[in-house]
């Protein structure tokens, strides 16, 4: 059991998800994160964080198990305090009155590798035409939006849906 706060991701090796428990563990929270089977994706991805010390566990989940949150926050215990969900791939999330803040973050076209798994590997280039930023967005801004949600300067954001699209 650690001492630093624990927030767990789900969907955490690949694209938004990934970037976001890089973010988090840089920050010096314990991550622990789920995937579905990409199990060479998480192990590299523990091994990459934790040689720098950090606290950082993937565990192969189906989120749509009927027992996945609770199986998933049994473990994320076991690593400490869970103080954050940060609900990338499903899993439902807990309320207000107990101290813990629900918001989402919607992204909008983000340059990640699920366009190309999905056929189309020049899709968020082509949808950039129509963002009035002119580009698509990257998995780091998503992220960055995360990190402020679930830091201490965003204590009293609760019940929002923070749009980061780039105008569109």
């Amino acid at each position: 059991m650690t001492s630093c706060p624990v927030v767990v991701v789900t969907g955490g090796t690949r694209g938004i998800g990934r970037r976001i428990v890089e973010l988090l563990c840089a920050d010096g929270y314990g991550v622990v994160f789920t995937h579905s089977g990409s199990d060479a994706d998480a192990k590299a991805l523990e091994d990459d964080l934790g040689d720098s010390g950090a606290l950082v566990r993937g565990v192969r989940l189906d989120v749509t198990d009927e027992d996945a949150p609770a199986r998933l926050f049994d473990l994320a215990e076991s690593a400490g305090e869970v103080t954050g969900l940060v609900n990338n791939a499903g899993v439902t999330g807990r309320l207000g009155p107990a101290g813990i803040r629900v918001n989402a973050v919607s992204p909008g076209t983000i340059d990640t590798t699920i366009h190309a798994r999905a056929g189309e590997p020049g899709r968020a280039a082509r949808v950039a035409a129509r963002v009035p930023l002119g580009r698509p967005g990257k998995a780091e801004e998503i992220a960055e939006a995360v990190r402020w949600l679930l830091s201490d300067r965003a204590s009293y954001v609760n019940g929002a849906v923070l749009e980061v699209t780039g105008g569109l």
